[in-house]
Formats: C-alpha cells, sequence, structure tokens
C-alpha cells in the first residue's frame, strides 16, 4: 500500500512510469505522412500555397523550408549595413513571391529529369535561389520603402492577374548576379 496524499479524492492505481514515447505503437499517428505532419507545423510568413507545394518534398520538406529562412538571416546579416534599424527583410510582404520560387524549383527538378540533368543536391540549389530570393527583396524594400512596397503586395495579392510577380513588377528585366551585386553596393554607398 502507498502513501496518499490528503487530497486524493479516490483509489487510484495508476503506474508510474517514465513513458517518454507514449504515441508509439498508435496507428493513427504511424499512418501520418510526412507531407501531413509537415503541413501541421506552423511556417512564420510562408502562404498555404507554399506549404502545400513544399510538402510534394515529403521528409526533406521542413528541410527546405529551413532554407527559406537560413537564407533570409544569411542576407540580413550580409547587408545588415542597408537594415540598421529596419534590422529584418519584412517576409510577410514576399510571401506570395516565395510561392513562385517554391514552383520554380519543382520547374527545374522536373525539367532536368526529364532532360537528364537532375540536379544532384536540391537542398543546396534551392538555398542559392533563396539568397538571390532575398537579396532582390532587400534591393526593393530599400528601393521603394516599406509602405509602398506593402502597398504593391497587398494589390498583387488582390489582382494577381495584373500584378503576378513584385520583382518583376520592378524589375522587369532579371538582374544578373553582378548586378544585383552592384545595385546592393550602390545603396551602401549612399547610406
Amino acid at each position: 500500500m502507498s502513501k496518499r496524499h490528503a487530497n486524493d479524492t479516490e483509489n487510484s492505481e495508476t503506474e508510474l512510469s517514465n513513458d517518454t514515447n507514449r504515441y508509439q505503437g498508435d496507428a493513427s499517428l504511424d499512418i501520418l505522412s510526412a507531407s501531413d505532419s509537415f503541413q501541421m507545423g506552423q511556417h512564420g510568413f510562408l502562404s498555404s500555397k507554399t506549404i502545400n507545394r513544399l510538402s510534394l518534398f515529403g521528409k526533406e520538406a521542413k528541410l527546405l523550408e529551413n532554407k527559406i529562412y537560413q537564407a533570409k538571416r544569411q542576407v540580413e546579416k550580409d547587408y545588415s549595413h542597408l537594415l540598421q534599424h529596419q534590422e529584418i527583410i519584412y517576409g510577410e510582404v514576399w510571401s506570395q513571391e516565395l510561392e513562385r520560387e517554391v514552383d520554380k524549383l519543382i520547374f527545374k527538378i522536373k525539367t532536368g529529369e526529364n532532360e537528364g540533368k537532375a540536379i544532384k543536391n536540391i537542398p543546396g540549389y534551392f538555398y542559392k535561389m533563396m539568397v538571390r530570393f532575398w537579396k532582390m527583396a532587400l534591393l526593393i524594400e530599400k528601393e521603394q520603402g516599406f509602405i509602398a512596397l506593402s502597398n504593391q503586395s497587398d494589390y498583387a495579392k488582390s489582382f494577381p492577374e495584373e500584378c503576378p510577380s513584385l520583382i518583376s513588377y520592378y524589375y522587369p528585366n532579371k538582374l544578373s548576379e553582378k548586378e544585383l551585386n552592384q545595385y546592393l553596393t550602390t545603396l551602401r554607398m549612399e547610406e
């Protein structure tokens, strides 16, 4: 017989154990796919469409999501002198653009596979895409200002057929990596 606390109101034969995985053997969790479990998570400023697209990558979905955030933090660190009081790039403004970036990744993967030129390191490839993306986002945020950009982003979300891409709205001709870096350097000199 064990000691009972004065507030115990019923006899209990609860076994005290250190069960660290109380869901082990639970069939309902076993059938939950990597895609489904990924979609259940918290994803910051990513849209539901972006989450759905990333979930197509199954177990790699979380890794690819992390590449989005890692690249953003890297650009914020590398260009902190441009951010000053702002400190971060506003991801919420770029959520619709990120949908396009994930769609581009899927297209590149499928095209590469069909042409026999499969991307060997998808997370690395995506990280490079995201670094370029966040550099463009920073450039546009600094040139346009947050309020103008936020208004244009809201407009693009409301009328996607009229403004399908914020980046192409401000830069209809794609910048080369060299041009992008030069523009960012010029911004630094103007600060």
